[in-house]
């Protein structure tokens, strides 16, 4: 299994506009491809990040699901719109060992 983590470090005042458009995202996710999307906040560390985390059977079924997304006008405008209400965001892959 993959784990796909997008950390967004939310702008000042935008936590629960960007909680919002996140959940949006994780929703349509999870009603247009396969995997399992959510979306988690800090217990510790930066209150104002927001992780959107999707699980996938593999890496060559995310990245073919990436592939095909570049078409989702309704992701693509999900995630630039929670791109705006942030000061930065990273992508992190991670493999499941155990």
């Amino acid at each position: 299994m993959i784990t796909v983590v997008r950390t967004y470090t939310i702008q000042k005042g935008k936590q629960q506009e960007a909680t919002a458009c996140a959940t949006k995202a994780a929703a349509h996710s999870n009603a247009t491809y396969p995997g399992q999307a959510r979306v988690v906040r800090n217990i510790n560390g930066p209150a104002n990040q927001l992780h959107y985390v999707h699980d996938w059977e593999s890496l060559a079924t995310w990245e073919a699901n990436v592939a095909g997304a570049k078409d989702d006008t309704q992701l693509l405008a999900l995630f630039a719109e929670l791109g705006a209400l942030s000061e930065s965001q990273t992508i992190n892959l991670y493999k499941t060992v155990s």
